[in-house]
């Protein structure tokens, strides 16, 4: 999806035709904006299965699974079997999950880490193994690797907050944490050198301080005009569908812990959740996605609400949410793209059944658990079988990569004109040059050249004396920033524009 996961899997596919590992670059610009390693496991994964979509995006979804496999460790280090497998079973189920799993950038990579580094930092509290300290050290290098010091804050946020609360202040003493800034260190040594051989220092105090500390303190250049409250009304769909259960049990928690009346095993989960939430508040630049990195630590407190004490009128509230967040992802798919849909609205409608039977029959605590998590099937099934595959097909870029590639288009032969496409690079198979103006363009002409081009620049080559001997022309619309006059399809053709390709 366009722009920044299709820029990062032709980024990532670039270090793999180019053979340069540690110096990045965006087609010929040198890059600084993120670390390296979502370009170095996908540029493998490209090498091994080809330069497909599934590629770039699959070292991503195995993170995915790993990272739910943390929330279990994690959890189950202070809490029942049952209680970690909920946990787990939340994550891997929210709508956190569904989003980074499809626009793939940093965040699973980043997430993951973040959540098996704490685990690892948490059981070494417990237990003092070295093998756990080093862990702790392996995924926080691996974290910073994917996406700054973000990567040691939100552990360091986390497992620093339980020592406060706690005051075990002590295990702060052992030499051996002398370790983890060392593996640390070494692990991020090869990324450093190559930063400073390509930008000098500043590329050193971008990775280390701009990224992520700049944007709290205005020195990063990314700024917009959202509030500090931005977060907190984009927690209720990044947490579906478990909202319900993570937000009153974060606020009890943190009311427990204020009045000193806290009875949970760990604060590891709770600070791990609330300051990086409020660090994240700070923020002069803010998107949804970064909200994802403190989603195992807040799926764990739902884990711990729903299996302790509540009132049963929540469960019902539950399974409505659920129903609701189902209803939703059905409309979007069902209503904005009714062809083709049928199959999955019938296996999504039979998950909804089944969740509503297994509901009705169901006499244990938190009973909401199963048919919550049926419902996300259902939805997930018709979410990542119809929508997202039919929304794709309004973005141009990829459309015109895959019938590039099936008409044999060289490189040589292919041109970009009045319109932007990092998918066309990824799916082309190769970096396709861009026409800045219409001069540009009219050299550019000649016979057997192709020309990618959005409506106006097919009318400007028109005007300048150039009609294509054939054209494809494929609907266009930035299916990253979906609105409601683009769900409705009496109001799409007012929204989607024509981009063309054309031959000479």
């Amino acid at each position: 999806m366009d722009v920044d996961a299709a820029q990062y899997a032709s980024m990532s596919a670039q270090m793999l035709r180019e053979g340069n590992w540690l110096q990045v670059f965006d087609r010929e610009v040198s890059y600084l904006d993120k670390p390296p390693l979502v370009f170095w496991l996908s540029a493998c994964s490209i090498h091994l299965f080809g330069q497909v979509a599934w590629a770039y995006k699959l070292p991503s979804v195995l993170f995915a699974f790993a990272g739910c496999w943390g929330v279990f460790k994690f959890t189950r280090l202070h809490h029942d079997g049952r209680t970690a497998h909920l946990a787990a079973l939340m994550y891997g189920s929210s709508v956190a999950l569904l989003q980074m799993t499809n626009d793939v950038r940093c965040d699973t990579l980043l997430t993951a880490n973040v959540i098996l580094a704490t685990w690892a930092g948490m059981a070494w509290l417990g237990q003092r193994q070295l093998k756990h300290l080093l862990l702790g050290a392996l995924f926080i290098g691996l974290a910073m690797l994917a996406k700054g010091p973000i990567g040691a804050v939100v552990p360091g946020l986390a497992i620093g907050g339980h020592l406060a609360i706690t005051g075990q202040w002590r295990a702060l003493s052992d030499a051996r944490l002398l370790l983890v800034p060392l593996v640390i260190g070494a692990m991020l040594a090869p990324m450093c050198y190559a930063l400073y051989l390509q930008h000098g220092w500043q590329g050193v105090q971008f990775f280390f301080w701009e990224q992520s500390f700049g944007r709290i303190t205005g020195s990063n250049r990314w700024h917009d005009d959202s509030t500090g409250f931005f977060f907190l009304h984009t927690l209720v769909w990044v947490a579906a569908p478990w909202t319900l259960f993570i937000v009153y049990g974060t606020v009890k928690e943190l009311f427990g812990v204020v009045r000193r009346k806290s009875r949970v095993p760990e604060y590891a989960s709770l600070c791990g959740a609330v300051l990086t939430l409020t660090a994240l508040s700070f923020s002069h630049y803010k998107l949804p996605h970064y909200l994802f990195v403190l989603m195992p630590f807040a799926c764990v407190i739902g884990a711990r609400t729903l299996v302790g004490r509540h009132a049963r009128i929540f469960d019902l509230l539950q399974l409505l949410l659920a129903l609701l967040t189902f209803g939703l992802g059905s409309w979007l798919a069902l209503v904005a793209f009714p062809n083709s849909g049928t199959p999955w609205a019938v296996a999504a409608g039979l998950c909804c059944i089944v969740a509503l039977v297994v509901y009705a029959r169901s006499r244990e605590h938190a009973r909401a658990l199963w048919p919550t998590f049926i419902i996300t099937i259902g939805a997930a099934l018709v979410i990542n079988g119809h929508f997202y595959p039919t929304l794709l097909r309004y973005q141009a870029g990829t459309q015109v990569g895959d019938k590039v590639r099936e008409l044999g288009v060289a490189q040589a032969d292919l041109r970009n004109f009045a319109t932007l496409s990092r998918a066309l690079d990824f799916h082309a198979g190769y970096r396709v040059e861009w026409l800045r103006d219409i001069r540009e363009a009219s050299e550019s002409i000649r016979p057997g050249r192709y020309v990618y081009c959005n409506d106006e620049g097919r009318e400007a080559l028109i005007r300048a004396g150039h009609p294509p001997l054939q054209e494809w022309s494929f609907p266009a619309f930035p299916v990253q920033v979906v609105t409601i006059d683009f769900l409705l399809p009496a109001r799409r053709p007012s929204v989607v524009g024509t981009h063309y390709l054309l031959r000479y």
